[in-house]
């Protein structure tokens, strides 16, 4: 039974005790308890107040009890726990129990009162719905990619948890950037899988030769510190032969320096490139070995010629040279062969490419490629290189 009713025959008595509370006591003529009799003082709160209790700890149970002004609070059960958010205010309960009960039996319908008052703080609140949300993580997907909620949908050529690595693979010697296929001269697409007709071949701008020389100078004494390029002795027996070829070949446009290769003993025998360019033309051949001619005739006329100065002291020169000593090795022209840098820019496909001319330009091209004297004839149809080869369609 709730404080502040009464059951039937059984009228309550509300005294007031002081400070805006009152006192309800059972009143019962005809029987009273044997227990201690308990009464609850409420000290009313201006505006409605509201508990919530749960029915374990963290989860909310069904039960929302409103304190209105006047009414007796609710008892929350002990096992409770209160949830709160919000303000907070609390109000004072005092309760009272009555230390003289009525014996067993009597039928008193008067007793003295003696109360001890109690005052308990209760806390309500004013309580308001707690959304709880679930952590959610979103990736930045690269390249393209889409996150779905729990991966990245990687879009074709790319591959990754973040769609981060290249999975295109480059044919025909092409060759990945981090973004795209970086393809080779003749072909082209996403993968440089397409080949293209033909192409315009870039000339060299120059075009070189080496004449590989040995002589003996017969003026200087070997040194082991010759072998050493970095020694003092080699810096100076370098410069000084430089500048005795400067003199003998000066006169041939096409001499470009000297390189020594080796030094040895008896007397110094000097291995010697001499180095020879010439712009780039279809007779660059020609060109270079005049110009290898020209070098030999230059150094052994230089050395007939100090032999036979008055003295024999070779004083017209920097050096002097063993005559006979002087041989001309070899002579290397460095070739440019379109039609071999066509061949290796086709690849696979080198055995449908060719060379030819127009202009005096090169071109590297297939019979696909109109307007040459290997160009296909696919009348009103088209050329389509194939690895198979060319086909009209």
């Amino acid at each position: 039974m709730t404080p502040g009713e009464s059951t039937e025959g059984s009228p309550a008595s509300t005294t007031t005790v002081g400070g805006g509370m009152t006192d309800t006591t059972p009143d019962d003529s005809s029987t009273t308890s044997s227990q201690p009799m308990e009464s609850t003082s409420l000290w009313t709160p201006t505006s409605p107040s509201s508990i919530v209790s749960t029915s374990g700890p963290g989860t909310t149970a069904p039960l929302a009890t409103t304190i209105e002004p006047g009414t007796l609070s609710a008892r929350v059960p002990v096992s409770s726990t209160l949830l709160f958010s919000g303000s907070v205010t609390p109000y004072v309960v005092n309760t009272t129990t009555n230390a003289n009960p009525s014996p067993p039996g009597s039928n008193s319908t008067a007793f003295p009162i003696s109360s001890t008052l109690r005052s308990t703080v209760i806390f309500t609140t004013s309580s308001r719905p707690t959304t709880i949300v679930s952590p959610t993580t979103s990736v930045s997907c690269l390249n393209g990619g889409t996150w779905t909620g729990e991966a990245c949908v990687c879009p074709n050529g790319f591959k990754g948890d973040r769609c981060q690595y290249a999975d295109a693979v480059c044919n025909n010697g092409g060759s990945w950037d981090g973004l795209k296929c970086q393809c080779p001269t003749l072909f082209y697409g996403p993968k440089c899988d397409f080949v293209v007709d033909g192409t315009e071949m870039p000339l060299p701008k120059m075009a070189s030769a080496l004449v590989n020389l040995t002589m003996t100078v017969t003026s200087k004494e070997y040194s082991d510190k010759l072998q050493d390029r970095s020694s003092k002795e080699f810096k100076n027996f370098n410069a000084t032969f430089t500048e005795q070829m400067d003199l003998i070949y000066a006169g041939i446009p096409e001499y470009e320096g000297v390189n020594i290769t080796s030094l040895r003993a008896g007397s110094v025998v000097v291995e010697h490139n001499i180095i020879l360019k010439t712009s780039y033309t279809l007779e660059y051949k020609q060109v270079l070995e005049k110009a290898s001619q020209q070098v030999e005739e230059k150094i052994l006329n230089a050395t007939k010629v100090q032999i036979t100065s008055s003295n024999n002291t070779c004083s017209a020169y920097l050096l002097c040279f063993n005559s006979t000593a002087t041989v001309v090795q070899n002579v290397t022209i460095v070739q440019y062969d379109p039609e071999q840098e066509c061949r290796e820019m086709a690849g696979t496909y080198a055995a449908y490419f060719t060379v030819e001319y127009k202009d005096q330009q090169p071109y590297c091209i297939t019979p696909c490629m109109p307007g040459f004297n290997a160009s296909l004839d696919c009348h009103y149809g088209k050329c389509q290189l194939q690895p198979s080869g060319p086909r009209c369609k």
